[in-house]
């Protein structure tokens, strides 16, 4: 694996630097996990998302972005729209349980921290499109994924989320699926596919009520 890994370093650098750093933070992050087989990493990814479905305790939240629904080089404002509807959902949540207090907790990303701290600001200032969001403390808390199991576990929510979305898969996807928050009556509010005015008949979309 690590002469295969070197010898992919070397043919990156006829792509210029920047594929030789971002193919090297790829292979820094997961070297600890080389001594395994596909399958071993496979399964330990599935025995991690059964505990998260089978924990009453876990309420999940989510929103998935079609990028085709958004105007060209809209980045910010995708991830502006998913932040806000994810920040509004858990208040709601918050609200609903009566929970006073709650803070998020983020992967560090140096390219987008400074942006979503600003953003959590305004929403502390004038509210997000949906609601005002007191039960919230204070900006995301940014830390390193690595060092914080939690954030490992939602990076891998996250992950199965995208994948069940860009490519069909629902493996990791199913086992977690009964924790996105839901309506007493059974409607989805903790998932959300945004498709804008295209329509979706996917299983999240019915099950939010599109």
């Amino acid at each position: 694996m690590k002469r295969e890994r070197k010898a992919d370093l070397a043919k990156a650098q006829l792509r210029g630097s920047k594929a030789v750093r971002s193919l090297a933070v790829n292979y820094r992050k997961s070297d600890p996990y080389i001594h395994l087989t596909h399958g071993e990493r496979r399964n330990l990814l599935r025995a991690a998302a059964d505990l998260v479905g089978g924990w009453p305790e876990v309420r999940l939240f989510a929103d998935a972005q079609q990028k085709a629904a958004h105007r060209v080089g809209a980045a910010h404002s995708i991830l502006d729209h998913a932040f806000e509807q994810v920040v509004s959902r858990l208040h709601h949540y918050l609200v609903a349980k009566d929970i006073p207090v709650a803070i998020l907790v983020q992967d560090q990303n140096r390219a987008a921290s400074k942006h979503l701290t600003d953003l959590m600001r305004r929403f502390h200032e004038r509210g997000t499109f949906f609601t005002q969001i007191p039960r919230l403390v204070e900006t995301p808390l940014f830390v390193e994924s690595g060092l914080t199991s939690m954030v490992q576990i939602a990076d891998l929510c996250a992950y199965a989320v995208r994948r069940f979305f860009e490519n069909g898969e629902t493996d990791l996807f199913d086992r977690i699926y009964g924790r996105f928050d839901r309506k007493p009556a059974g409607t989805l509010v903790g998932l959300r596919h945004y498709t804008g005015e295209t329509t979706c008949t996917c299983r999240v979309c019915k099950d939010h009520g599109r």
